[in-house]
């Protein structure tokens, strides 16, 4: 009885786990190397802004006790950024292309460094994926700069804000936020 229920277990648990390569496979947002629980694959959940706007962690320090740095170039800011929540501003060749946040928690290697890391390797878009839209190339890359300013998870946004309004959208930005309710943390980028 018990090792028929380990077999059926076990049979299970590689077709949940043929599953999850398959949905790995067609894009679905399911990983194949993240354990089950309960027969169940965790989907990853990327909190929305309501959720990181709630997250308080960090806001008791102050702007400046948070990294931030201004015109490194890109090629050197994938080394020294730090694995935190924060906002960026890329240049090139001194114009001002694109500002945006990184409040995306991938683990281990999160936040600015993971983005702008995303930027250098050239795997920041779908569309750039695919080949059909390259703001950060081969041949541009290396003439990036970008600042940036970790800060805690909630003040990405309003964060974020403040870099458009002071920047503005920059050709390489596909939205920009529309409003933003709270003037409570310093921009020093």
């Amino acid at each position: 009885m018990i090792i028929a229920s380990m077999a059926a277990l076990t049979a299970t648990a590689s077709k949940w786990l043929l599953l999850g390569k398959i949905m790995t496979a067609l894009g679905s947002g399911f990983c194949a190397a993240e354990p089950l629980v309960k027969g169940i694959r965790k989907k990853h959940h990327r909190r929305s802004d309501d959720e990181l706007n709630q997250d308080s962690s960090g806001t008791e320090k102050s702007p400046k006790s948070f990294q931030y740095e201004q015109n490194i170039p890109l090629s050197s800011a994938i080394n020294c950024a730090e694995s935190t929540p924060g906002v960026y501003v890329l240049r090139l060749n001194g114009n001002v292309m694109k500002c945006g946040r990184a409040s995306f928690d991938k683990g281990s290697v999160s936040g600015v460094v993971w983005r702008l890391r995303q930027y250098y390797n050239l795997n920041y878009d779908d569309r750039a994926r695919a080949g059909e839209y390259w703001s950060v190339n081969l041949k541009n890359r290396d003439k990036i700069t970008v600042s940036w300013q970790c800060c805690p998870v909630s003040k990405c946004h309003e964060l974020e804000y403040k870099l458009f309004k002071k920047y503005g959208k920059g050709q390489w930005a596909h939205r920009a936020p529309n409003s933003c309710l709270e003037d409570s943390w310093e921009l020093l980028i």
